[in-house]
Order: structure tokens, then C-alpha cells, then sequence
């Protein structure tokens, strides 16, 4: 059997490195939230500048709020690096390579991943690609007992073995992504359900209050996507955190190491 796919036989469950990073982010936020809060900061002040730049039509500002989100993505991808080099060096129990000397090769392969999600998404399979090879660019180049660079040859590798392994084991990477899509839209929904309740039955029934100009606000397209904004660094963290483990599931099912150990010590 092939070695790529040699998970897909394996009797774990394919979603466990979701269930295991909950209780690692529940575990160890104090580690990972203040970094990705950090990494996340510049973005969200771009992203509600060009919300309110697009709201109020003061489109003559765009090119400069776009200019301040691609600085953002970039240094959000660095910090998202660093909480990834974090969990990863966590669950291996040792240093991992140098980030700061891997950091070029992360943010290119996680700018290719970008543009196979934005591209793929006409042809719905690489997409699915980019979406594993940026969540798990970072681990990839940080294990440095698998790909030591040499000569800038092994962040190329490292695709190749992302590209590989998400072909060999198209199920378990659909089964993910789909669980994935599946608990946003749930969450989604959940507050949706919730500013109805509030601005329908709590402020007219119990509060004595006409919500009529916040059920404006609350269904504009402008607060819409600020809530999906937030709701999305949610899952981004979940997602960064989840790709370590995914990756190390990978790895501990060929090395015969028991990764949901090394969770339940890290957990104390």
C-alpha cells in the first residue's frame, strides 16, 4: 500500500484531529490566543476600514484599504507561523526548525495555496488543495527531521507531499472540509436565530424597546459581514490549530506514536 494513503486504512477515526483541537485550544489558549490575536489585530482594523469605506461610498479610499489588508494577510500569515511553530513543537516534545529561517518559504507556499482556493474554486478540486497546503504549510517546513531545506528545494517537496496526500486520501480530506463547512453554518445560523430572538421577542416583549432601527443595522449587508468576519477568525484558529494536529496524525500513524497520548499529557 502506498505509504501517502496508509492513513486511509488506519482505524482512527478521519475526524479526530478536529475533536483533539478543541480540547488542545481549551487546554492551551493561553499559549496560542494572545499570538494569533496579535497576527489577527492589523487585518481587523483593514477589514473595518474597508467595510466602512464601502458603506458610506468612499470608494476614492479603496486602493489604500487593499494596500493595508495584503500587508495584513502578511503579517498575519507570520504570527499564524508562529502559533502553528508553537502547537508543533508541543506535540513533538523537541525544538522544531528555525521559523524565522523558514518564514519565506511558509508565506510563499501559503500564497500559492491562496491563489489554488481562489482559482480552484472555478474547478472545485484544487481548491480543496490549497485549503490543506496553506493549513499545513507551516508544519510541514517546521519539521525539520522531514524536510531539512536544502537549497529552497524543500518547500517544494513539502507541496508535493501536501498535493499527494490530500489525492490519496480525498475522503478523509472531504470528510474534514465538509465537517468543517458544516459547523460554520451551524454557528452561523445559531447567531442569526440569536439577533432574531433579541431584536423580536426580548426588546419589544420584555424590554419595552421599538427595535425597528436595530433590525436595520443587524441586517444590513455591513454588519452581516462583520459577523461573518468574526466568526470566521474563529474557525481560522480552530483551522490553524486543527492542520498541526491533522499533520501530526499523519506522521504518528506511520511512526506507531500514539498522538491522543500526547494530547492527554499536554492537558495535564
Amino acid at each position: 500500500m502506498n505509504r501517502l494513503s496508509a492513513d486511509i486504512a488506519s482505524n482512527s477515526p478521519a475526524l479526530r484531529p478536529l475533536d483533539d483541537t478543541v480540547e488542545y485550544i481549551r487546554a492551551n489558549s493561553a499559549q496560542v490566543v494572545p499570538l494569533y490575536i496579535v497576527g489577527v489585530a492589523p487585518m481587523t482594523v483593514a477589514i473595518f476600514m474597508l467595510l466602512d469605506t464601502v458603506s458610506t461610498g468612499r470608494y476614492s479610499a479603496l486602493p489604500e484599504g487593499c494596500m493595508l489588508l495584503t500587508g495584513a494577510t502578511v503579517w498575519k500569515w507570520a504570527w499564524g507561523s508562529a502559533v502553528q511553530a508553537r502547537v508543533q513543537e508541543a506535540l513533538s516534545g523537541r525544538p522544531g526548525a528555525p521559523l524565522l529561517g523558514r518564514l519565506t518559504y511558509i508565506i510563499t507556499l501559503k500564497l500559492v495555496a491562496s491563489m489554488a482556493m481562489l482559482w480552484g474554486s472555478f474547478l472545485i478540486l484544487p481548491a480543496i488543495y490549497g485549503f490543506f497546503l496553506s493549513g499545513m504549510a507551516a508544519p510541514i517546513l517546521l519539521d525539520g527531521g522531514r524536510f531539512a531545506l536544502e537549497g529552497g528545494r524543500s518547500a517544494l517537496e513539502g507541496a508535493r507531499w501536501a498535493t499527494r496526500w490530500v489525492g490519496d486520501s480525498m475522503s478523509r480530506a472531504l470528510k474534514i472540509i465538509s465537517a468543517i463547512s458544516m459547523l460554520f453554518l451551524v454557528v452561523y445560523l445559531g447567531v442569526t436565530l440569536l439577533q432574531l430572538l433579541v431584536t423580536h421577542t426580548i426588546m419589544p416583549s420584555f424590554l419595552g424597546m421599538d427595535p425597528t432601527e436595530l433590525s436595520l443595522t443587524i441586517w444590513g449587508w455591513s454588519w452581516q459581514m462583520a459577523i461573518l468576519y468574526m466568526l470566521f477568525l474563529i474557525f481560522d484558529l480552530y483551522w490553524m490549530v486543527a492542520s498541526v494536529l491533522l499533520y501530526h496524525d499523519i506522521q504518528s500513524r506511520r511512526a506507531g506514536v500514539d498522538l491522543g497520548q500526547r494530547l492527554t499529557s499536554l492537558g495535564g
